[in-house]
């Protein structure tokens, strides 16, 4: 009886328990840590984080980054924009993901969709 309760006790702990599983090993994505890197040799749809500034506006929506290693275009959409003001002296962390096609893209090696973007002090 004893043996039944322990047992009946260490299925519930286990089955109640959450987990986690994800692929420890080699990983080929390129990992890019500046814009220089990104416009050596751009993968698409790689996630990337970059902290830099917002130079300028281009149009609707596109604007340039630099993060003091080079220049690249960004798509950000306004409702990322929203609750926030940039100027081209911030320093903004931007998330995203590398595009090689596109509007832009078809004159440039890339561009950078931005998923977020925040004001870092």
């Amino acid at each position: 009886m004893k043996r039944n309760f322990i047992i009946i006790l260490l299925i519930t702990l286990f089955s109640s328990a959450s987990v986690h599983a994800d692929f420890i090993g080699p990983d080929r994505s390129p990992r890019y840590n500046s814009v220089k890197q990104i416009l050596k040799k751009p993968v698409d749809s790689v996630c990337i984080t970059l902290q830099g500034n917002i130079t300028e506006k281009l149009r609707d929506e596109y604007y340039t980054f630099n993060d003091g290693t080079g220049s690249i275009v960004v798509s950000i959409k306004n409702s990322k924009l929203r609750d926030i003001t940039v100027t081209p002296n911030d320093v903004v962390e931007i998330t995203g993901k590398i595009n090689t096609g596109g509007f832009f893209s078809e004159s440039l090696r890339a561009t950078i969709l931005v998923k977020s973007i925040s004001l870092k002090k």
